[in-house]
C-alpha cells in the first residue's frame, strides 16, 4: 500500500517502511494487533503518516525539523523495540508532544502576522483620516508656507496619533480638544484670508 501511495514523499515513505519492521514484530507478538486501533504501534504509524501527508521539505529533508523528529523516533523504535510496548507508547507521547508544540508555535506566528497586519491597516486608516480631516477643514484656505508646513507635519501628526488610538470612537475627550483647536484655527484663518 505504501509503495502505491503517490501522496507520500520518498523520504517519508522510507521512514514508514522502516517503521514496519518493529510493527511486524509487534503484530507477531499480539494476535489482536490489527483489530486494536488503540494499539500504540498503530497509533504511532498513523500519527506519522497523518503528520507527513501534507509535508513538503524545503530544501533537504535532513534539515527539516518535522522530518528530523520523525526520523529520530523511527530510528529509536527500530533500535529499541524488543517485545516491550512501552517503546511505542513513549514514541507516541514524544511525537504528539512535538506536534502540539509545533502547532502552538505556528499559531503564535499566525497571531503575530494577523496582529501586524491589523496594526498596519489601523495605521493606514489613521493616516488617511488625519489627511482627509485636514483637507475637509482647511482645504479651501490659502496658506502660506509656514502654515502649510504646520498642517502637513505638526497637525497631521497630532491627528494621526489621536486617530490611531481612538479611530473607532471619535467621541473621546481627545477628539473634543481637536475640534476645539480646529475651531480656533478656523477663526484665525477666516480673519487672515484676503477678502
Amino acid at each position: 500500500t505504501l509503495k502505491k501511495e503517490e501522496d507520500i514523499s520518498p523520504p517519508i515513505e522510507a521512514l514508514l517502511l522502516q517503521l514496519t519492521v518493529p510493527l511486524l514484530k509487534a503484530a507477531v507478538q499480539d494476535e489482536e494487533f490489527f483489530s486494536d486501533k488503540s494499539n500504540p504501534a498503530q497509533i504511532l504509524f498513523n500519527s506519522i503518516a497523518e503528520a507527513s501527508s501534507s509535508w513538503a521539505a524545503e530544501g533537504s529533508a535532513q534539515n527539516d525539523f518535522l522530518y528530523q523528529k520523525m526520523s529520530g523516533i523511527v530510528q529509536k523504535v527500530t533500535d529499541e523495540y524488543d517485545h516491550d510496548y512501552s517503546v511505542f507508547e513513549d514514541a507516541v507521547d514524544d511525537f504528539e508532544s512535538f506536534v502540539d508544540t509545533e502547532q502552538q508555535k505556528s499559531q503564535r506566528v499566525e497571531e503575530r502576522i494577523i496582529a501586524n497586519e491589523t496594526a498596519q491597516a489601523r495605521i493606514q486608516a489613521a493616516r488617511k483620516l488625519a489627511q482627509q480631516r485636514i483637507y475637509d477643514k482647511f482645504g479651501d484656505y490659502i496658506l502660506d508656507e509656514a502654515l502649510k508646513h504646520f498642517f502637513d507635519k505638526t497637525w497631521e501628526q497630532a491627528l494621526f496619533y489621536i486617530a490611531n488610538n481612538s479611530i473607532d470612537n471619535q467621541d473621546t475627550a481627545e477628539w473634543g480638544k481637536i475640534t476645539h483647536i480646529e475651531e480656533q484655527l478656523l477663526k484665525i484663518l477666516d480673519n487672515e484670508q484676503p477678502s
